[in-house]
């Protein structure tokens, strides 16, 4: 990006120095044009600006206005920078479009696979807001989702390392494994199985998941059972706690032993796998923490559910 601006300085030290007799107006003229290329219109506009000032300055100091080259440069120097500034222009113009396009089927395909949670599961009100913290066209891979069940209102809220289809992949399959498991397992622990059981299967699929993410990639998963009785009981697998939210203090629920991530079970051989993972507290508004690819939370404001018990 610095490159027009470096040619136009160039051109300054040439006119200003003995060897001013050297011919740079095509030089000089060249500078919007390769802003043009690397540049916005603003980025445009200044390189044309500068050149025209250097003109300015060194026919000034070479005392060569009575040239005729000299209105024969500023001529092209004109000509070339409002072709510039209009291929500059045009050319944003498009990118944003394709990105803008780009974005809405990364969206729309977001949307299929996070279904809304609906407003009211049994006892349970719930609501479901998803912030993606860039602002590029790759999706991210937080998940959540909101069943009810024989056994309670059951839910997931996760975050898949990494961006794009190996996300959304992935994504996929471990909602895919929550929302079978949920309805018929009677232990929050083997549906949490089921989600590690179903990502593990689709890595061993070749061409699933590209090299980096098989090396690298993790799910961090938490799980949340609300059943008829006022208690509601979490598995956490690596995500940040959620919070608890009573008599106007919050509460970070954290997990009665540390458990790995999904996908990284191997790098903790004695990891537990005992009831004791689940850990119960009295029902009271529950909202969880923001995946790591979103804002940070507040007490009002989530990136992922918030899932709240009717008052009977």
């Amino acid at each position: 990006m610095c490159v027009p601006f470096a040619i136009a300085l160039a051109v300054l030290a040439i006119e200003l120095s003995p060897a001013h007799f050297i011919y740079t107006g095509p030089f000089l003229a060249a500078v919007p044009a390769l802003a043009a290329v690397t540049m916005g219109p603003k980025g445009t506009t200044s390189a044309a600006a500068l050149a025209v000032a250097i003109s300015v300055t060194t026919a000034t100091y070479n005392q060569a206005w009575a040239s005729l080259q000299v209105y024969t440069n500023f001529l092209a120097l004109a000509l070339v920078s409002v072709a510039a500034f209009i291929t500059s222009r045009a050319v944003r113009t498009r990118r944003r479009s394709e990105l803008d396009q780009v974005r809405r089927i990364a969206v729309a395909a977001q949307d299929v696979i996070l279904r809304p949670v609906p407003e009211r599961l049994g006892p349970v009100r719930a609501a479901s807001l998803c912030l993606a913290a860039g602002t590029g066209a790759q999706v991210g891979g937080d998940l959540y989702e909101a069943v009810r069940t024989q056994y309670g209102v059951r839910m997931i809220v996760g975050d898949v390392r990494g961006k794009g289809l190996n996300a959304m992949r992935a994504v996929a399959v471990a909602l895919g494994a929550f929302r079978d498991a949920a309805h018929y397992e009677d232990e929050l622990l083997e549906v949490m199985d089921h989600c590690a059981a179903a990502l593990l299967r689709e890595a061993d699929v070749p061409g699933a998941f590209d090299q980096e993410a098989l090396m690298e990639g993790f799910t961090t998963a938490l799980m949340a059972q609300v059943p008829d009785t006022p208690v509601v009981q979490l598995i956490n697998r690596g995500h940040p706690p959620p919070l608890l939210l009573h008599q106007g203090r919050v509460q970070a629920l954290m997990p009665a032993e540390p458990l790995p991530p999904l996908g990284l079970e191997d790098l903790i051989p004695d990891s537990p796998e005992s009831p004791r993972a689940i850990r119960s507290y009295p029902a009271a508004v529950c909202c969880s923490t923001p995946t790591a690819s979103s804002k940070p939370a507040t007490a009002t404001t989530t990136s992922s559910p918030c899932l709240r018990p009717w008052s009977r």
